[in-house]
């Protein structure tokens, strides 16, 4: 046999072992594709369920909580720049006895890159607002059994009749499976995960007229916030279903170990709101 029928052979015998195993290798390729994309019909469904389940919880606020008596305000510029959050309260509270006002503000996005780089410090300047002194100071609020951090921003803007229009901004971020936090360093680390990304976000802020003192801040805001059912942050701070812990460990995101904040066990708690302006 020469060099040239022996080459010819081992040729053969190389097709027919690729003919062998080429059905399993398609098999396989087209298990991995199909289960592929069930997840990714999953990971998309997920989102719009969760966002019209937020959705609803944010039409059942009531309009009275406790002795604070609530009208909806129209949204800010601030708040239409977020243009896929699939839900938002924009509503003005009047507390009766005392005549204190703010106005609560919540927006969800069922994605967290929808919220990435919309909160006070960006949006209230783009509405033509500065920022104050004593701005960034972070504080605690006492709502429920377990304190929760929040931002309070202090802004300015010239009103076309000569006066000045100043806002004081009290802001927090709700996420699942963490709770509350003041973080837009954090907000945007778990943003670069898709799986992490569409567990979703909810931003509170309760808005004051003028400037008031931090205290005086810090009262009102708990005043208004213990008031807002504790079932409405539950939900934006609860665990999604158990799909999204199969992909964890695929994540490219290492989510902190401490304790979330539990939205009280009280039947109030944990929410904001804008005084006309929602970032």
């Amino acid at each position: 046999m020469n060099v040239s029928s022996i080459i010819n052979l081992r040729a053969l015998r190389l097709i027919h072992r690729v003919n062998l195993v080429a059905p399993s290798f398609a098999f396989i390729v087209l298990l991995t594709v199909g289960t592929l994309a069930r997840c990714e019909a999953r990971l998309e469904a997920v989102p719009k369920e969760r966002g019209i389940e937020v959705n609803a919880a944010f039409n059942a606020l009531p309009y009275r909580l406790g002795p604070w008596i609530g009208s909806d305000v129209p949204l800010p510029a601030g708040a239409t720049e977020i243009l896929n959050s699939s839900a938002v309260v924009s509503r003005r509270y009047q507390e009766l006895g005392t005549g204190r006002r703010a106005t609560l503000g919540i927006v969800h996005c069922s994605d967290i890159r929808d919220m990435l780089g919309h909160y006070p410090p960006n949006c209230y300047p783009s509405s033509g607002y500065t920022v104050s002194e004593g701005n960034g100071e972070i504080v605690k609020l006492a709502i429920g059994s377990d304190p929760i951090e929040a931002v309070i921003y202090r802004f300015v803007r010239a009103e076309t009749d000569g006066s000045q229009r100043e806002l004081t901004v009290v802001d927090f971020f709700v996420l699942p499976e963490i709770g509350t936090s003041v973080d837009m360093k954090l907000v945007t680390a778990m943003a670069r995960s898709r799986a992490v990304s569409q567990r979703g976000i909810g931003q509170v802020q309760v808005v004051l007229e003028g400037v008031p003192q931090t205290d005086e801040a810090i009262a009102i805001a708990q005043a208004l916030l213990s008031r807002v059912p504790a079932s409405l942050f539950t939900l934006l701070g609860a665990p999604h279903n158990s799909f999204f812990h199969e992909l964890e460990a695929a994540s490219s995101v290492e989510l902190p170990l401490g304790q979330p904040t539990n939205p009280s066990s009280d039947s109030t708690t944990h929410a904001s709101g804008v005084n006309g302006e929602v970032e």
